[in-house]
């Protein structure tokens, strides 16, 4: 986009979550929404990546990179649970 036309993007002035966009495909969209006026909000797992992705790419002072933090994993459960059946003759 041209400076003249990102002041009539429909993305000027709103707010964009790119989830994965530390590299490829989502911090080139990052940049492109960015490119576009919006603020936007990039995710991702390694916040080192982040780091290294969003401020040095075309996102620019838009952007903001962040990491939810990691959840616990909750032990599998039996596809099953109660099999054999412990009525079972």
């Amino acid at each position: 986009m041209t400076a003249s036309s990102t002041s009539n993007s429909v993305f000027t002035g709103q707010r964009v979550v790119v989830m994965g966009g530390s590299s490829g495909i989502g911090e080139a969209a990052a940049a492109a929404f960015a490119a576009d006026g919006a603020g936007v909000l990039v995710t991702g797992r390694g916040q080192d990546r982040l780091d290294a992705a969003v401020p040095g790419s075309a996102a620019g002072p838009s952007a903001t990179g962040w990491t939810p933090p990691p959840r616990p994993r909750a032990p599998p459960s039996p596809v099953l649970p109660d099999w054999p059946p412990s009525t079972a003759r």
